[in-house]
């Protein structure tokens, strides 16, 4: 399987303490890889050095066979097909879920309105909400919302989705909604690098499981391979506690 996205030696140091330490990790077409780990482990900065949201000290991003460009419009290409996911929604209060969705192929990718829009509703449609578009941000669940976001970023046709604990700023009965939502986007081929905290929800949907642990790649394998028969004794103590 070809590799989409990839981290080769990937390093991150903030204020002399080192965040990431060379990571090596790739994401292959129509792959969902989730990475797991304690907090303060490095998953967000992982995903943030991922499109140069935050900028690697070291090491090499590689998207679809190039280099990821320091800066530029090249970068803001890049960010155009990587869509990315936060734990907040960021949804525009004034603007309803249409108009939200819409805004990324807008000012993004220069979309004219109609276009926007085209792909705007077929997102929205996608994620469950074809029928909430006119609905403003605090008439939808956090779960609806969270959906929308999602919708925004997909609305661009993102080679891969780059999701940060998606679920975390969620009510517990609202988190199923958004992972049947991101187990479809999975069934239909989108890759996928998401951090999450839901580990019944990365067996059953990831096609691998990485284990960051002071900024490390501790184990990376399949699901079964990392929950059921860990390795190292980091890993079967986290999973000790959960």
């Amino acid at each position: 399987m070809s590799a989409v996205l990839e981290l080769r030696g990937v390093g991150k140091t903030f204020a002399g303490v080192p965040a990431l330490r060379d990571i090596h990790l790739a994401v292959g077409t129509s792959e969902l890889v989730a990475l797991i780990g304690p907090s303060g482990s490095g998953k967000s900065t992982l995903l943030r050095c991922c499109n140069r949201l935050t900028e690697p000290d070291g090491g090499e991003v590689v998207f679809e066979g190039s280099p990821v460009p320091a800066g530029g419009a090249e970068l803001a290409s890049v960010r155009r097909r990587m869509g990315m996911v936060f734990q907040a929604f960021n949804l525009y209060p004034h603007l309803n879920a249409l108009e939200n969705a819409a805004l990324a192929p807008r000012r993004a990718a220069g979309l004219g309105q109609g276009e926007a829009e085209t792909a705007a509703r077929e997102a929205l449609e996608r994620v469950g909400l074809g029928d909430r578009t006119t609905a403003m941000p605090d008439e939808l669940s956090g779960g609806q919302q969270q959906r929308v976001a999602i919708a925004r970023a997909l609305a661009l046709r993102p080679r891969i989705l780059l999701l940060d604990e998606p679920t975390s700023a969620l009510d517990p009965e609202l988190v199923g909604s958004v992972l049947r939502v991101i187990r479809s986007l999975k069934e239909d081929g989108v890759a996928m690098l998401i951090a999450t905290h839901e580990i019944a929800f990365a067996r059953e949907a990831a096609d691998r499981i990485a284990f960051l642990a002071d900024g490390e790649i501790l184990e990376c394998g399949p699901p079964a391979e990392i929950l059921d028969r860990p390795k190292s004794e980091r890993l079967q103590s986290f999973l000790s506690r959960l």
